[in-house]
């Protein structure tokens, strides 16, 4: 039995806005570097967003700013228009 390929096009409503420099936001993020473990949750929105206060306080605590960003289309599709963008760095810890 041949195992499915999950690849990140695969989730490019999570991933089609533009972000700051050295910054994405948590759902572009987690889609993008481990697709697999994204496509198990069972509500992508609700669950990233359950991530989006652990990440600000991370944010906050490296001393680095938290940015407002127009909400990619999977969110706006659910009346979501803006959402939060993180360091790169920040993210990268928290999505080992």
């Amino acid at each position: 039995m041949k195992k499915r390929t999950i690849s990140p096009r695969q989730f490019r409503t999570f991933q089609d806005v533009p972000t700051p420099m050295g910054y994405d936001t948590a759902f572009s993020y987690f889609s993008l570097r481990q697709p697999e473990a994204f496509s198990l949750l069972d509500d992508p929105v609700n669950d990233v967003e359950a991530d989006l206060g652990k990440l600000t306080l991370r944010t906050l605590a490296k001393g680095k700013e938290v940015k407002i960003v127009e909400a990619p289309s999977a969110l706006k599709e659910r009346g979501i228009r803006q959402t939060l963008a993180f360091p790169l760095l920040i993210m990268a810890k928290y999505y080992l």
